[in-house]
């Protein structure tokens, strides 16, 4: 199995695990992510997201597969499971995942998925962040964030 195959089954196993150190330990400092609710986040950011997937106490089950990975550029399909916040339905997330490495690390992420999956009866988008908070901010806004500061690398202290 080529490395950056072997990064993206590590972070995958990471997320079902929830283990976001690991998971922040598989990006450059110069990454970028982007999917349907978070469009553009850095490095700091991503990493702020996945530990609050991690750390939220959501009842989250991640599975992944077809794991490719070249020099520069990899792919894989992954998918969560979990009761949405505001509803209670239970929602089956399939996302396709692109990835660009650097130098053993992910330095471009995209995760693309159709949005009106998360919750079919219209509670997203612009009534709370799935998985998060079922009243917090519009979609592309980072939980926590406050307009003219970023996530810390460690979440949402401070607040």
């Amino acid at each position: 199995m080529h490395p950056n195959a072997e990064l993206i089954t590590r972070f995958y196993s990471a997320f079902a695990a929830r283990d976001h150190e690991m998971m922040a330990r598989s990006y450059s400092d110069k990454a970028r992510f982007s999917d349907p609710v978070f469009p553009s986040l850095d490095a700091d950011e991503v990493r702020a997201m996945w530990r609050m997937f991690c750390v939220s106490g959501n009842d989250i089950a991640v599975t992944f597969s077809d794991v490719e990975g070249g020099d520069e550029r990899g792919s894989a399909r992954w998918e969560a499971s979990y009761a949405f916040p505001r509803t209670g339905r239970n929602v089956d997330n399939k996302i396709a995942a692109s990835f660009e490495f650097d130098s053993g690390l992910i330095v471009r992420h995209v995760d693309s998925f159709d949005p009106l999956s998360l919750d079919p009866d219209g509670a997203w988008p612009g009534r709370g962040t799935p998985g998060v908070d079922p009243g917090g901010p519009k979609p592309g806004a980072v939980p926590g964030r406050r307009p003219a500061g970023a996530l810390s690398k460690r979440g949402n202290e401070g607040r």
